[in-house]
């Protein structure tokens, strides 16, 4: 059973997405472009091994701040990303570079803003 954080993350992230709670199992969330497990700091473990076999970029939403460093130190050696309570992108998933749509992050420019989705223009459609 889920618990409130969990359940107003969940929400919000579905919101986000444009996606209704309960319709993406067995994963919390499932879009064309990309999957997301909310978890609590207690469940993190157990969803990078759930989300370790997809193919699309996948990202473990915390359900509180403090969630986010213990997330980040767990995916560093995977291509999984993290997500704030909120939906942003604090860490990419590798695996975004490699799909089309491809999620732009550049950190460096602005820190505070969120990766952008933008459709990738193959080489004959810029000639």
């Amino acid at each position: 059973m889920a618990n409130k954080a969990h359940t107003a993350t969940l929400n919000r992230i579905c919101q986000k997405f444009g996606v209704r709670p309960g319709q993406s199992e067995p994963f919390d969330v499932r879009t064309d472009e990309l999957i997301v497990e909310v978890e609590t700091s207690a469940t993190i473990t157990e969803a990078i091994e759930r989300l370790r076999s997809q193919t699309l970029p996948t990202y473990i939403a915390v359900t509180n701040k403090e969630g986010i460093k213990l997330a980040k130190s767990l995916v560093r050696e995977t291509s999984i990303g993290v997500m704030d309570p909120k939906g942003e992108i604090v860490v990419p998933s590798s695996r975004a570079e490699l799909r089309n749509p491809i999620v732009q992050y550049h950190p460096e420019s602005n820190p505070n803003q969120s990766p952008v989705l933008t459709p990738q223009v193959s080489r004959t459609e810029r000639s």
